[in-house]
C-alpha cells in the first residue's frame, strides 16, 4: 500500500469466517481500510421479521417465538421480560400469545393490534401472502435515499422476493403453508448468502474473504495467513453425531480412501485455490513451529 497499490487489487484469503474477523479488525486497527463481506439473508432482521408474520400467520409451532419477537420491536426487551414474568407467576392455562391479547393494558393493546392485521389476511395465494405481509410489517415504507442501512434491507428483501417467486415457479404457488415451512428449514440451514451492493463492492479497500468466497477471482497480490497445523488444512474430526454429508458421499470413485484421507484431499484442493488466485504475487504466512503441511510440501 505504501507503494501506491490500489487496496482492491490485494486480497487476504483465510480458511475460516472466524479468522477474517480477526485479520479485518487487526487491519482497521492499523488504519488499512477493509473489505469483508459475509452477510446471510436469513440473518438479516427485517427477513427474521417477515418469517416471523408468517410462523404466526400459518400457526406453526414457531409462531409463540414469532410472537415474541414483534412484540419486542415494538415493545423492547423489558416490557417482554415483564411478560414472561409475570406468564410463568400466574400459571396461567394459556397460551403465551393467549395471554398476551387477555390482557387490559399496553402488551395486550399491542399484541391484539399485531394478530388482528395478521388474522385479516385470507388468501391462499403464496404471492399475496407475503405482498400482504411484506405492507404489514411496513417493509418497504422508510424511503430508500443514500442511507446504507434502508437500502441494505431492501436489497435483502428483493432477494427475499426472488427466493419466493423461484419457489412459486418451481412448486405449488397455491399451497403457502407448505412455502413457510420450506422457508423455516431455509433459515433453520442458513446457506443462502446476501450478494454485497454495488457500491461496497467497488470500494478502495483491501479484500479480506474466505477461500471458498474467492473461487472464480482473480486478485494482482494475495496474502494466505493463518498457515499452521490444524487450522489449514482444518484438522478432521470423525463426527460421533452426523452433523455434515459424509464427503465420501460426495465423490463417485473413493477406492479404499478412508473419510480421514479424503478430507485432507479436499483441504488440499482449497489450499490449491487460494494460492491460484494470485495474479502477480503470492505471499504465504506461517509460524515457525506446526506448521501446515502445505507449507513443507
Amino acid at each position: 500500500l505504501k507503494q501506491g497499490e490500489y487496496p482492491g487489487n490485494l486480497a487476504i484469503l483465510i480458511r475460516s469466517h472466524g479468522k477474517c474477523k480477526l485479520a479485518t479488525e487487526f487491519l482497521n486497527l492499523y488504519g488499512i481500510r477493509t473489505y469483508y463481506h459475509a452477510d446471510m439473508l436469513y440473518e438479516q432482521p427485517v427477513i427474521k421479521d417477515i418469517i416471523s408474520l408468517l410462523n404466526l400467520w400459518s400457526k406453526t409451532k414457531k409462531s409463540e417465538h414469532a410472537f415474541l419477537r414483534l412484540l419486542r420491536n415494538k415493545l423492547g426487551s423489558e416490557m417482554i421480560i415483564s411478560l414472561t414474568t409475570e406468564y410463568i407467576n400466574d400459571k396461567s392455562l394459556l397460551r403465551l400469545t393467549d395471554y398476551a391479547l387477555s390482557l387490559n393494558n399496553k402488551i395486550g393493546e399491542v399484541a391484539r393490534g399485531i394478530m388482528k392485521e395478521i388474522h385479516q389476511i385470507k388468501t391462499q395465494n403464496t404471492g399475496t401472502l407475503v405482498w400482504n405481509i411484506l405492507k404489514i410489517g411496513k417493509a418497504y415504507h422508510e424511503p430508500v435515499g443514500d442511507n446504507y442501512t434502508t437500502k441494505k434491507k431492501w436489497h435483502a428483501l428483493n432477494r427475499f422476493r426472488e427466493v419466493l417467486n423461484t419457489y412459486c415457479q418451481t412448486y405449488s404457488k397455491n399451497d403457502p403453508h407448505e412455502f413457510i415451512d420450506f422457508i423455516n428449514i431455509q433459515k433453520e440451514v442458513d446457506d443462502e448468502p446476501l450478494a454485497p451492493l454495488d457500491e461496497l463492492a467497488g470500494l478502495p479497500a483491501v479484500r479480506v474473504m474466505t477461500v471458498h468466497s474467492a473461487k472464480g477471482m482473480e486478485f494482482k497480490h494475495v496474502f494466505v495467513p493463518f498457515l499452521r497445523s490444524g487450522t489449514f488444512p482444518h484438522r478432521y474430526q470423525s463426527m460421533v453425531i452426523l452433523d455434515r454429508l459424509p464427503i465420501s458421499w460426495q465423490r463417485w470413485d473413493i477406492e479404499n480412501r478412508d473419510e480421514k484421507k479424503l478430507h485432507y484431499e479436499e483441504e488440499r484442493r482449497l489450499f490449491y485455490v487460494a494460492i491460484t488466485r494470485a495474479m502477480e504475487t503470492l505471499t504465504l504466512f506461517a509460524p515457525l513451529k506446526y506448521q501446515s503441511p502445505f507449507i513443507k510440501e
